[in-house]
């Protein structure tokens, strides 16, 4: 341990012992973290900044966008009554996606977990 690490543990646990992250907004609840998932470790802390800001990374956005389109297309193959029709439209939809979803993959920060691609047959099969 460097005497960098030493000291800010004792300064964190004086901190401590004296009440200073007594009250503090948040204390006792559970933290969400669930997307911070996707953000490289390294990165995190400035994600939950940015979110608390209501900011949010361009990349972070899009893939919010993608994500909603992937279950539009899954949501309408699954509810078309004409199946044939359904599995056209779903397939070139898919496709399309997988299209976006690969150039956004190409873009992200390194360390970034990509978006899975649609699997176009695995989704139709237990429509045929």
């Amino acid at each position: 341990m460097s005497s960098w690490e030493s000291l800010i543990e004792r300064k964190v646990r004086e901190a401590a012992a004296n009440g200073s992250f007594d009250d503090l907004p948040g204390a006792g609840k559970a933290q969400d973290l669930t997307d911070d998932l996707l953000v490289p470790q390294d990165m995190r802390i400035v994600h939950r900044i940015l979110k608390n800001g209501g900011y949010a990374l361009p990349w972070m956005e899009r893939r919010k966008e993608l994500d909603r389109e992937r279950e539009r297309i899954h949501r309408e193959l699954a509810v078309d009554a004409d199946l044939n029709g359904a599995i056209a439209r779903f397939r070139a939809a898919a496709e399309a996606l997988n299209r976006r979803l690969t150039l956004h993959n190409a873009g992200l920060p390194r360390g970034v977990v990509p978006a899975p691609l649609v699997d176009v047959e695995g989704a139709v099969r237990p429509r045929a």
